[in-house]
């Protein structure tokens, strides 16, 4: 019986995925239980990215068995010759990528970041590079040369790993929850630590609040959208008349055009606005980023004074508040950055004046310690406008759950429990979209032994804090200490 091609053909492909499926699924089995039995770390890893690497040459060689790529043109001459160079370069591929694991990938694709953050400072490195440019180097060379940066080295090798975290989420190439581990030797490389890269990342997330909510694709698609409004918006700014000033003085017509080319964009509101700032003249532009600045910068100060309001004493809390001034630090410098550039009668600075008047001293010492200037104007009495509104401890409590640092966040979660546990409930069940799960705080401290109560944890974690130096309340290291105080067999903290 011979049945139609529209039906053989699908029947034949399905059958051959089936087949390959089955057969490649059981070579990584082996291949996992090969590795693990010869004590190779990461067995599962290896072996799926081995079968894949056979799967790819495997595939790429039937192929061209079956298919002249020459179509003749050469006799049978030609297309043997094509098939034998596909077959030495696949295997030569093969062989090399044998004992390349993912993180050899990651290291190398760190390093093409970093190679390019480090371009600009090749004057300054000109004595470690022995005559030769950055480009020449290798990977290894070049994490070798960030342990070199030249003055003002803490603030150099946080630019440096800004932008090249940047550059890897933003091109998809490193899991945004996994970054913490997957970077860790570039930071050992640069002398950071994991509070700089959550600080890094508070950076990028205030910058850009849709770096963390989108996938890579996403990303991606993002960014053509973003590459085809810029050259529409080009075109738009470059046909206005000389005289014309950008966005003050349009005519409905253009308007309507501008309207169209962010329409078409496909941008969210706050992206657009973005984009459409760096046509618009300096001041303006700054104004923009300012009133959107503001407006976090007095809520979180808002929430810091309803967590020292709800203390009552309650040495924990000051391990939240660090949390919110790690976030005032990241506003706080971008707000600097748009001063500098804007109107000095803007009534925007008066309110950036009458906020920076409660900003706590070690935020200003941390922005100092990023290079950037503490340059204020000073309040005029009488016109500061703004009024403080504290909000609800729970809110404030709920909405740290989404801090980069998980140990912030599983705090503020258990803290939420004790005073709300309905809505504690529902927001331990929210995802952190973007960002390192956040585990129990049970769960670290119970060590295997029998699980702590939250009153238990909570006397255990102050013990922790009450015994730390002034200023360095870090969620992370009070919670790392209770957890190995949980592991020994002292007697149960007290507060």
């Amino acid at each position: 019986m011979n049945l139609p091609r529209l039906v053989s053909i699908p029947l034949l492909l399905s059958l051959a995925g089936t087949v390959s499926y089955l057969l490649f699924r059981e070579v990584e089995r082996t291949m996992a239980v090969s590795l693990g039995q010869a004590g190779r770390s990461g067995a599962e890893d290896w072996a799926q990215h081995r079968t894949r690497l056979l799967a790819t040459c495997v595939a790429v060689n039937i192929f061209f068995a079956y298919a002249d790529p020459t179509l003749g043109a050469f006799g049978g001459v030609g297309g043997q010759l094509v098939r034998t160079i596909v077959l030495v370069t696949s295997v030569t591929w093969l062989l090399w990528a044998w004992q390349r694991d993912r993180r050899t990938y990651q290291r190398e694709s760190a390093s093409a970041s970093l190679r390019k953050q480090l371009l600009p400072l090749e004057q300054e490195l000109i004595s470690v590079l022995d005559g030769r440019t950055i480009n020449e180097l290798s990977c290894d060379e070049i994490f070798a040369l960030a342990k070199v940066l030249p003055q003002q080295r803490k603030v150099n090798c946080l630019r440096v790993y800004r932008e090249v975290v940047a550059d890897l989420i933003s091109c998809g190439r490193v899991d945004k929850p996994q970054a913490l581990l997957q970077l860790e030797e570039l930071r050992s490389s640069l002398g950071l630590t994991a509070d700089d890269h959550f600080a890094v990342i508070r950076d990028l997330a205030n910058d850009d609040p849709e770096i963390l909510a989108l996938d890579a694709s996403r990303l991606e698609s993002r960014e053509l959208r973003l590459e085809a409004a810029r050259e529409k918006l080009s075109e738009f700014f470059e046909g206005l008349p000389d005289d014309q000033d950008s966005l003050r003085s349009l005519t409905s017509r253009q308007r309507r055009r501008l309207e169209e080319i962010r329409r078409e964009s496909g941008l969210s509101e706050e992206y657009w606005k973005g984009l459409i700032g760096q046509y618009l003249d300096l001041q303006l532009a700054s104004s923009l980023v300012l009133e959107r600045e503001l407006k976090v910068f007095k809520l979180l100060l808002e929430s810091r004074a309803s967590l020292l309001n709800a203390s009552d004493g309650d040495i924990l809390y000051r391990l939240v508040v660090n949390a919110l001034d790690q976030q005032l630090i990241s506003v706080a410098v971008v707000l600097l950055r748009a001063t500098q550039s804007a109107d000095p009668e803007s009534p925007l600075l008066r309110d950036w004046a009458f906020l920076a008047q409660w900003v706590p001293k070690a935020v200003v010492a941390s922005v100092q310690q990023r290079g950037m200037a503490w340059s204020v104007p000073d309040p005029v009495v009488g016109l500061g406008d703004l009024q403080f509104k504290l909000p609800p401890l729970p809110g404030v409590l709920e909405a740290l759950w989404q801090d980069p640092d998980p140990a912030t966040a599983a705090l503020a979660l258990l803290m939420l429990r004790t005073l709300e546990p309905a809505l504690a409930s529902a927001v331990a069940l929210r995802p952190r979209v973007g960002l390192e799960p956040a585990l129990r705080l049970e769960d670290q401290l119970s060590s295997g032994g029998d699980p702590l109560d939250d009153e238990q944890i909570l006397r255990r974690l102050r013990a922790v804090v009450d015994g730390e130096v002034a200023g360095s309340w870090l969620p992370v290291r009070a919670i790392e200490q209770a957890a190995r105080d949980s592991s020994s067999s002292a007697p149960q903290l007290q507060p």
